[in-house]
Protein backbone atom coordinates (compact mmCIF):
# COMPACT_ATOMS: atom_id res chain seq x y z
CA UNK A 1 0.00 0.00 0.00
CA UNK A 2 1.41 3.44 -0.93
CA UNK A 3 2.21 6.00 1.77
CA UNK A 4 -0.42 8.32 0.22
CA UNK A 5 -3.13 5.67 0.44
CA UNK A 6 -2.12 4.63 3.95
CA UNK A 7 -2.11 8.25 5.12
CA UNK A 8 -5.50 8.89 3.55
CA UNK A 9 -6.96 5.81 5.23
CA UNK A 10 -5.63 6.82 8.65
CA UNK A 11 -7.05 10.34 8.38
CA UNK A 12 -10.38 8.98 7.14
CA UNK A 13 -10.60 6.41 9.95
CA UNK A 14 -10.06 9.17 12.51
CA UNK A 15 -12.80 11.28 10.90
CA UNK A 16 -15.07 8.24 10.64
CA UNK A 17 -14.57 7.47 14.33
CA UNK A 18 -15.46 11.04 15.28
CA UNK A 19 -18.50 11.07 12.98
CA UNK A 20 -19.63 7.77 14.46
CA UNK A 21 -19.34 9.11 17.99
CA UNK A 22 -21.46 12.16 17.12
CA UNK A 23 -24.04 9.94 15.41
CA UNK A 24 -24.13 7.69 18.48
CA UNK A 25 -24.88 10.75 20.60
CA UNK A 26 -27.70 11.81 18.27
CA UNK A 27 -29.05 8.26 18.28
CA UNK A 28 -29.06 8.23 22.11
CA UNK A 29 -31.85 10.83 22.01
CA UNK A 30 -33.72 9.16 19.11
CA UNK A 31 -36.40 6.59 19.85
CA UNK A 32 -37.94 6.27 16.37
CA UNK A 33 -36.47 6.53 12.85
CA UNK A 34 -36.75 9.79 10.99
CA UNK A 35 -39.39 9.71 8.29
CA UNK A 36 -37.92 9.71 4.81
CA UNK A 37 -37.12 7.93 1.58
CA UNK A 38 -33.76 6.27 2.29
CA UNK A 39 -31.56 5.54 -0.73
CA UNK A 40 -28.57 3.39 0.26
CA UNK A 41 -25.49 3.68 -2.00
CA UNK A 42 -23.13 0.76 -2.65
CA UNK A 43 -20.42 0.10 -5.24
CA UNK A 44 -18.60 -3.25 -5.25
CA UNK A 45 -18.72 -6.54 -3.37
CA UNK A 46 -15.10 -7.67 -3.57
CA UNK A 47 -13.80 -5.82 -6.64
CA UNK A 48 -11.19 -3.07 -6.43
CA UNK A 49 -12.90 0.32 -6.81
CA UNK A 50 -10.86 2.92 -8.68
CA UNK A 51 -10.03 6.00 -6.61
CA UNK A 52 -11.16 4.38 -3.34
CA UNK A 53 -8.27 5.75 -1.28
CA UNK A 54 -10.07 5.00 1.98
CA UNK A 55 -10.94 1.38 1.12
CA UNK A 56 -14.62 1.83 2.00
CA UNK A 57 -16.46 1.16 -1.26
CA UNK A 58 -15.64 -2.53 -1.71
CA UNK A 59 -17.32 -4.80 0.83
CA UNK A 60 -16.30 -8.41 1.26
CA UNK A 61 -19.15 -10.86 0.50
CA UNK A 62 -19.44 -11.79 4.19
CA UNK A 63 -19.70 -8.10 5.08
CA UNK A 64 -22.41 -7.55 2.51
CA UNK A 65 -24.36 -10.54 3.82
CA UNK A 66 -24.28 -8.79 7.21
CA UNK A 67 -25.65 -5.63 5.54
CA UNK A 68 -28.45 -7.57 3.86
CA UNK A 69 -29.51 -9.03 7.21
CA UNK A 70 -29.33 -5.59 8.85
CA UNK A 71 -31.61 -4.16 6.15
CA UNK A 72 -34.12 -6.97 6.59
CA UNK A 73 -34.06 -6.61 10.38
CA UNK A 74 -34.59 -2.85 10.15
CA UNK A 75 -37.53 -2.89 7.73
CA UNK A 76 -39.22 -5.72 9.64
CA UNK A 77 -38.80 -4.32 13.15
CA UNK A 78 -39.66 -0.74 12.14
CA UNK A 79 -42.33 -1.80 9.61
CA UNK A 80 -40.77 0.35 6.91
CA UNK A 81 -41.32 -0.79 3.30
CA UNK A 82 -38.62 -1.73 0.82
CA UNK A 83 -38.88 0.52 -2.24
CA UNK A 84 -37.60 0.65 -5.79
CA UNK A 85 -35.60 3.75 -6.68
CA UNK A 86 -38.29 5.00 -9.07
CA UNK A 87 -41.10 4.48 -6.52
CA UNK A 88 -43.00 7.54 -5.22
CA UNK A 89 -41.03 9.40 -2.57
CA UNK A 90 -42.39 8.13 0.71
CA UNK A 91 -41.12 6.64 3.96
CA UNK A 92 -39.10 3.55 3.10
CA UNK A 93 -35.72 2.19 2.03
CA UNK A 94 -34.19 1.31 -1.31
CA UNK A 95 -30.81 -0.11 -2.31
CA UNK A 96 -28.67 1.24 -5.16
CA UNK A 97 -25.30 0.43 -6.74
CA UNK A 98 -23.09 2.60 -8.94
CA UNK A 99 -20.87 1.72 -11.91
CA UNK A 100 -21.72 -1.90 -12.77
CA UNK A 101 -19.21 -4.21 -11.11
CA UNK A 102 -19.53 -7.86 -12.07
CA UNK A 103 -19.74 -8.95 -8.44
CA UNK A 104 -23.18 -7.34 -8.29
CA UNK A 105 -24.36 -10.27 -10.42
CA UNK A 106 -22.19 -12.98 -8.88
CA UNK A 107 -22.22 -11.97 -5.20
CA UNK A 108 -24.76 -9.29 -4.28
CA UNK A 109 -27.74 -10.20 -6.46
CA UNK A 110 -28.17 -13.77 -5.11
CA UNK A 111 -28.17 -12.45 -1.52
CA UNK A 112 -30.58 -9.61 -2.26
CA UNK A 113 -32.95 -11.73 -4.32
CA UNK A 114 -32.96 -14.45 -1.66
CA UNK A 115 -33.89 -11.81 0.92
CA UNK A 116 -36.55 -10.31 -1.41
CA UNK A 117 -34.79 -6.93 -1.42
CA UNK A 118 -35.21 -4.99 -4.69
CA UNK A 119 -32.22 -2.99 -5.91
CA UNK A 120 -31.27 -0.48 -8.60
CA UNK A 121 -28.04 -0.34 -10.61
CA UNK A 122 -26.76 2.87 -12.17
CA UNK A 123 -24.73 1.40 -15.03
CA UNK A 124 -21.98 3.07 -17.04
CA UNK A 125 -21.97 1.84 -20.66
CA UNK A 126 -18.30 2.63 -21.27
CA UNK A 127 -17.30 0.46 -18.31
CA UNK A 128 -19.69 -2.29 -19.43
CA UNK A 129 -18.14 -2.27 -22.90
CA UNK A 130 -14.56 -2.17 -21.58
CA UNK A 131 -12.26 -5.17 -21.43
CA UNK A 132 -11.98 -4.79 -17.66
CA UNK A 133 -13.18 -8.06 -16.11
CA UNK A 134 -14.21 -6.25 -12.92
CA UNK A 135 -17.29 -4.97 -14.73
CA UNK A 136 -20.38 -6.67 -16.10
CA UNK A 137 -20.34 -7.55 -19.79
CA UNK A 138 -23.29 -6.51 -21.93
CA UNK A 139 -24.79 -10.00 -21.75
CA UNK A 140 -24.33 -10.08 -17.96
CA UNK A 141 -26.03 -6.69 -17.65
CA UNK A 142 -28.99 -8.08 -19.59
CA UNK A 143 -29.02 -11.16 -17.34
CA UNK A 144 -29.01 -8.96 -14.25
CA UNK A 145 -31.84 -6.79 -15.61
CA UNK A 146 -34.07 -9.87 -15.88
CA UNK A 147 -33.70 -10.87 -12.24
CA UNK A 148 -36.63 -10.23 -9.88
CA UNK A 149 -36.67 -6.81 -8.25
CA UNK A 150 -33.84 -5.41 -10.38
CA UNK A 151 -34.11 -2.03 -12.11
CA UNK A 152 -31.39 -0.20 -14.01
CA UNK A 153 -30.58 3.44 -14.68
CA UNK A 154 -27.69 5.36 -16.24
CA UNK A 155 -24.44 6.60 -14.72
CA UNK A 156 -23.17 8.80 -17.52
CA UNK A 157 -21.62 7.15 -20.55
CA UNK A 158 -17.87 7.68 -20.10
CA UNK A 159 -17.87 8.16 -16.30
CA UNK A 160 -16.81 11.79 -16.65
CA UNK A 161 -17.23 14.46 -14.02
CA UNK A 162 -20.14 16.03 -15.84
CA UNK A 163 -19.54 19.59 -14.61
CA UNK A 164 -16.10 19.53 -16.28
CA UNK A 165 -17.10 18.73 -19.86
CA UNK A 166 -18.40 21.17 -22.52
CA UNK A 167 -22.18 21.59 -22.63
CA UNK A 168 -22.55 20.08 -26.11
CA UNK A 169 -20.57 17.02 -25.06
CA UNK A 170 -22.56 16.85 -21.83
CA UNK A 171 -25.89 16.73 -23.64
CA UNK A 172 -24.62 14.14 -26.14
CA UNK A 173 -23.22 11.92 -23.39
CA UNK A 174 -26.42 11.92 -21.35
CA UNK A 175 -28.61 11.19 -24.37
CA UNK A 176 -26.21 8.47 -25.50
CA UNK A 177 -26.20 6.80 -22.08
CA UNK A 178 -29.97 6.62 -22.03
CA UNK A 179 -30.27 5.41 -25.64
CA UNK A 180 -27.61 2.72 -25.13
CA UNK A 181 -29.37 1.29 -22.08
CA UNK A 182 -32.81 1.35 -23.68
CA UNK A 183 -31.57 -0.38 -26.83
CA UNK A 184 -29.55 -2.92 -24.86
CA UNK A 185 -32.15 -3.78 -22.23
CA UNK A 186 -35.29 -3.09 -24.27
CA UNK A 187 -36.65 -1.17 -21.29
CA UNK A 188 -37.35 2.52 -20.74
CA UNK A 189 -34.59 4.28 -18.81
CA UNK A 190 -35.72 7.31 -16.81
CA UNK A 191 -33.23 7.34 -13.92
CA UNK A 192 -29.57 8.13 -13.48
CA UNK A 193 -26.92 9.03 -10.92
CA UNK A 194 -24.26 11.68 -11.46
CA UNK A 195 -20.75 10.18 -11.67
CA UNK A 196 -18.66 11.36 -8.70
CA UNK A 197 -21.72 13.35 -7.58
CA UNK A 198 -20.67 15.95 -10.15
CA UNK A 199 -23.73 18.12 -10.79
CA UNK A 200 -24.75 21.75 -11.15
CA UNK A 201 -27.77 23.48 -12.69
CA UNK A 202 -26.41 23.02 -16.23
CA UNK A 203 -25.89 19.28 -15.70
CA UNK A 204 -29.32 18.90 -14.13
CA UNK A 205 -31.00 20.74 -17.01
CA UNK A 206 -29.14 18.57 -19.54
CA UNK A 207 -30.28 15.42 -17.72
CA UNK A 208 -33.91 16.57 -17.86
CA UNK A 209 -33.51 17.44 -21.55
CA UNK A 210 -32.12 13.92 -22.17
CA UNK A 211 -35.33 12.44 -20.77
CA UNK A 212 -34.31 11.50 -17.24
CA UNK A 213 -36.98 12.03 -14.60
CA UNK A 214 -35.12 11.12 -11.41
CA UNK A 215 -31.42 11.33 -10.54
CA UNK A 216 -29.30 10.49 -7.50
CA UNK A 217 -26.61 12.83 -6.26
CA UNK A 218 -23.98 12.47 -3.54
CA UNK A 219 -25.57 14.69 -0.91
CA UNK A 220 -26.14 12.76 2.30
CA UNK A 221 -29.64 12.43 3.73
CA UNK A 222 -33.20 11.18 3.28
CA UNK A 223 -35.72 12.41 0.71
CA UNK A 224 -39.22 13.78 1.30
CA UNK A 225 -42.25 14.34 -0.93
CA UNK A 226 -41.79 17.61 -2.78
CA UNK A 227 -37.98 17.38 -2.90
CA UNK A 228 -36.18 17.88 -6.22
CA UNK A 229 -36.32 14.46 -7.91
CA UNK A 230 -33.22 15.30 -9.97
CA UNK A 231 -31.23 15.67 -6.73
CA UNK A 232 -32.12 12.56 -4.76
CA UNK A 233 -29.99 12.32 -1.62
CA UNK A 234 -28.35 9.04 -0.62
CA UNK A 235 -26.73 7.36 2.38
CA UNK A 236 -23.25 5.93 1.80
CA UNK A 237 -22.77 2.37 3.02
CA UNK A 238 -19.17 1.42 3.81
CA UNK A 239 -16.89 -1.49 4.41
CA UNK A 240 -16.37 -1.53 8.16
CA UNK A 241 -19.93 -0.47 9.01
CA UNK A 242 -21.03 -2.12 12.24
CA UNK A 243 -24.53 -3.15 13.28
CA UNK A 244 -24.68 0.07 15.31
CA UNK A 245 -23.48 2.38 12.54
CA UNK A 246 -25.89 0.81 10.06
CA UNK A 247 -28.81 1.20 12.46
CA UNK A 248 -27.81 4.81 13.06
CA UNK A 249 -27.65 5.44 9.31
CA UNK A 250 -31.08 3.84 8.79
CA UNK A 251 -32.55 5.92 11.63
CA UNK A 252 -31.15 9.16 10.19
CA UNK A 253 -28.58 9.87 12.89
CA UNK A 254 -25.87 10.39 10.26
CA UNK A 255 -27.95 12.88 8.24
CA UNK A 256 -26.05 15.83 9.70
CA UNK A 257 -23.37 14.95 7.12
CA UNK A 258 -25.71 16.44 4.52
CA UNK A 259 -24.50 19.87 5.65
CA UNK A 260 -21.03 19.01 4.32
CA UNK A 261 -21.79 17.04 1.12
Amino acid sequence: MSDLRLGSEIVFKLKQSGAGALSDLIQFFTSTPRVGHRVLAYHAIGSLVDGDLNSIYSLKPAEFRFHVQAIRDFVETQQIPLLKFESPITDGLCVTFDDGYRDLLTEAAPMLCSASIPFHLFANPDLIESADSRYLSTSELIELSQMPGVTIGAHGFFHHKLVEIPETQLRDELRHSRTWLEQTLQKETLTMSYPFGSVNNTVKAAAISAGFRRAACSQWGFNSAGDDEMMMKRVDMWSGDTARSMRNKFFGSWNWLGMFT
